[in-house]
């Protein structure tokens, strides 16, 4: 049986996280757009706190995750929201080695917890994704204007995502879809040290790739 993930607090918009690690995670259906990194000004931050019932070790992640693979980051794209009302970030990756599953395609889709969205585009979202949380909110009433600012999710996991850079990822398949999500809510994200040493940049757990 799947652990399941224990809810320590919510989002402030009362987005609450329900799904376990390692399943197959239901998403909304909005589509992330290609974007060009600039630095926004910030009207809100969110910030989520969720205790994994495990401990994000490199066997528990292996465990728990569909596909364990090294890429190399080729673009990133917009901040959506996920079904549980926090927003996620997608990346085109190129697959340079895999170490656990099988995927057929050179590039995929990532998803990784965390990001910025513009407050327009947020009230388009959740009224999609979570309307009476966003009823509740008050965000509806914000004027329009400052509605061309952004909301900062900021993540469990202080892991980003750098374009060029090369990275091992756990990651786990969405529902109906042929992305795929960054698994323990970012904690699946191991950084490259040497050709070889791929360190995680919460725990420092390591993962060590064949000469």
């Amino acid at each position: 049986m799947k652990k399941a993930i224990m809810i320590m607090s919510c989002l402030l918009i009362g987005g609450l996280v329900t799904g376990a690690i390692g399943q197959k995670t239901e998403v909304a259906t909005v589509e992330a757009k290609a974007v060009t990194a600039v630095a926004h000004k910030i009207a809100y931050t969110y910030d989520r706190h969720v205790a994994l019932a495990f401990e994000p070790t490199v066997e528990n992640l292996m465990a728990d995750s569909q596909a364990v693979v090294q890429v190399r980051v080729l673009s990133q794209g917009a901040t959506r929201l996920a079904a549980d009302g926090f927003g996620e970030t997608a990346y085109e990756v190129e697959i340079l080695q895999q170490l656990k599953g099988t995927i057929t395609t050179e590039q995929i889709t990532v998803y990784l917890t965390g990001g910025e969205l513009k407050i327009a585009d947020y009230l388009e979202q959740a009224q999609q994704v979570i309307p009476e949380s966003l009823a509740k909110s008050g965000l509806q009433a914000t004027p329009i204007e400052q509605q061309e600012e952004y909301i900062a999710f900021a993540s469990e996991s202080v892991a980003q995502l750098t374009i060029g850079d090369t990275y091992v990822l756990a990651i786990n398949q969405q529902l109906d879809s042929s992305d795929y999500l960054v698994s323990a809510l970012g904690y699946g994200v191991f950084e490259e040290i040497t050709a070889t040493i791929y360190a995680n940049p919460d725990t420092g757990e390591r993962i060590t790739l064949a000469e």
